[in-house]
């Protein structure tokens, strides 16, 4: 298939609502990995956020995973706000799903993702109470060790 003929299949793929709406929120990983293999821009915006943004924030492990995979990613992007995508997933890691939210993170994280975050620069206090939250929800560190091993192993 040639270059212009992926550019039409991805021009069209984002004038589809459905396309766009399970790339950013569905768990089904096939239109991203149709959208990789076509050539789509993996740090692209979509509706103020990037992909990965959208992956970590609402705990999409898999979606995580590929996307963290690909050579280009930025994983320090900011989105629409100037927040980076692992700050956007720590405001809302106290949401539903919260050790699947984890995982991501920690992912996001060892592939060197900073919390970047715009309205925390002149407000330290705010980003640091995020941060005591999170470490108030994990009962203790090594039962978190324990759930990622879990969920690593259901992942093979």
């Amino acid at each position: 298939m040639n270059e212009e003929v992926k550019k039409e299949i991805i021009a069209m793929m984002m004038r589809d609502k459905n396309t766009i709406s399970n790339l950013q929120f569905g768990y089904c990983t096939d239109d991203l990995k149709k959208y990789i293999q076509l050539g789509g821009d993996i740090n692209e915006i979509f509706d103020d956020r990037s992909l990965l943004h959208y992956a970590l924030a609402y705990g999409h492990l898999y979606k995580t995973k590929i996307i963290l995979s690909h050579p280009d990613i930025d994983v320090n992007k900011t989105d629409k706000y100037k927040d980076s995508a692992l700050h956007n997933c720590l405001s809302n890691i106290m949401d539903d799903g919260f050790f699947k939210k984890l995982h991501c993170f920690k992912l996001a994280e060892e592939a060197g993702a900073k919390i970047i975050a715009y309205k925390y620069i002149d407000n330290s206090e705010s980003l640091s109470f995020d941060i005591e939250r999170l470490e108030k929800k994990l009962a203790s560190f090594s039962e978190f060790v324990e759930i990622v091993k879990k969920l690593d192993e259901e992942d093979k």
